[in-house]
């Protein structure tokens, strides 16, 4: 059985392939859910009976984070109007149901940081997404496109949410990598490590003891893998983490 922390845990950005649920909670505690956000055209959204079957199904020390739906997070994101509630509500009560530990809203590229969006973002946020709609469930926002650092920090302080980081996608003296210990400095992490700007399959030891290090000291981490060596990288990491919490 996957050993599983009340502070720090290591899992994967959907099962991996060919592999069943009850086979990765055997290694793994965390599993990131898309089945609301990557949906086809047509297909209806994981009913309240599919997503208690999820938990039933699962061992006690399974853990979820659940990425929001498209129609809360493409280029109209954070829609305040009847539907827009209706999915978030719908939302709330899917992550109490699966007891999920983070709800990630990934916003587009095509999400602007407009004066218009950002009177949206915090509508939504502060009127209908609330703490407290969402209880025990960490609010997470994971922005792209020409969102500013700055720009980042002070929407996410001001719709009380925390930001998704990749401390492996960048430089280790750039700006963005400033950004990521600023952020990680709040005393909680969520990593969505994407492999981005990397050509190989795997991360090496140094880079995952690097990033152990980096969430070992935190209240509460989230460590997410979501490239083509998720798995076995999520294994490693999730060795690393014992290792420094064995040295503390």
């Amino acid at each position: 059985m996957a050993k599983s922390s009340p502070k720090h845990q290591v899992g994967c950005a959907e099962l991996p392939a060919s592999m069943s649920r009850a086979k990765y909670f055997e290694k793994l505690a965390l599993l990131e859910i898309a089945a609301f956000s990557n949906r086809k055209p047509g297909t209806s959204k994981p009913g309240r009976k599919v997503v208690r079957g999820w938990r039933e199904k699962s061992p006690d020390t399974a853990r979820y984070s659940v990425l929001a739906h498209s129609e809360l997070t493409g280029a109209k994101a954070f829609p305040t109007d009847g539907e827009g509630v209706e999915i978030a509500v719908g939302l709330a009560d899917s992550c109490e149901v699966l007891g999920a530990e983070a709800v990630v809203f990934r916003t587009s590229a095509s999400f602007s940081p407009s004066a218009q969006n950002r009177d949206r973002m915090k509508a939504f946020f502060t009127e209908i997404a609330t703490v407290e709609k969402f209880g025990n469930t960490v609010r997470v926002w994971e922005p792209s496109g020409l969102w500013e650092h700055k720009g980042i920090a002070d929407m996410a302080e001001l719709c009380g949410l925390l930001v998704a980081v990749d401390p492996l996608a960048q430089d280790p003296l750039d700006e963005k990598a400033a950004f990521v210990v600023q952020q990680m400095a709040l005393g909680q992490a969520y990593l969505r490590i994407s492999g981005m700007g990397h050509s190989r399959r795997r991360y090496d030891g140094y880079q995952l003891e690097m990033v152990a290090e980096m969430v070992g000291d935190l209240e509460r981490s989230w460590t997410l893998f979501a490239h083509q060596g998720m798995y076995p990288d999520a294994l490693a990491m999730q060795r690393e983490l014992q290792t420094v919490s064995d040295l503390e």
